[in-house]
């Protein structure tokens, strides 16, 4: 019989676990609605700077121009230039009656502008001069004028009065 009462008080209380009217209410979320929007002074645009360009790595880039009618005489320019636009290279010009003239260069371009220091030796003597050269699709041009010694550097006289004339064309480099 103690048997019969513990299954019925069992049951009975199991049954009275699962009655619905014994739970508590569940209170449901309420969507909020803005009543008016936000004003649109109190919204700042957002900078987001633009990315910057990708490495590229230095390029080469290679001139060269015969001087006169003889193929012996000869302007050569090889330089790198890297993605910060700085350039560095060699500038020799050989002659078929003379000793050449072998230098580097170092430099920017700045804008359209190519502004190099070009150090040499010529017949002897150390020399360092300042180029100024803009390039145009394969040619590159070179402002031309007298020069004057500042600070051991020869520089254009009058810059603003000097004229571009073709210096070299570009040539694939070997």
């Amino acid at each position: 019989m103690t048997k019969i009462f513990c299954f019925i008080s069992l049951s009975a209380l199991l049954l009275t676990a699962c009655d619905d009217s014994t739970k508590r209410p569940q209170v449901k979320g309420v969507a909020i609605i803005a009543e008016k929007e936000f004003p649109q002074e109190k919204e700042s645009a957002i900078d987001i700077p633009p990315p910057p360009a990708p490495y590229t790595g230095p390029k080469k880039f290679c001139f060269e121009m015969e001087l006169g009618n003889n193929p012996n005489d000869m302007t050569r320019l090889q330089c790198i230039m890297d993605d910060d636009d700085s350039i560095r290279g060699r500038l020799d010009y050989t002659f078929s009656d003379r000793l050449p003239i072998r230098g580097t260069i170092v430099g920017l371009k700045q804008g359209k502008f190519i502004e190099l220091l070009y150090t040499y030796t010529d017949s002897g003597q150390h020399k360092v001069e300042q180029l100024v050269l803009t390039q145009e699709e394969d040619k590159l041009y070179k402002k031309n004028g007298a020069l004057i010694e500042e600070n051991g550097v020869l520089v254009l006289e009058a810059p603003l009065k000097a004229t571009l004339q073709l210096f070299l064309m570009q040539v694939d480099c070997q």
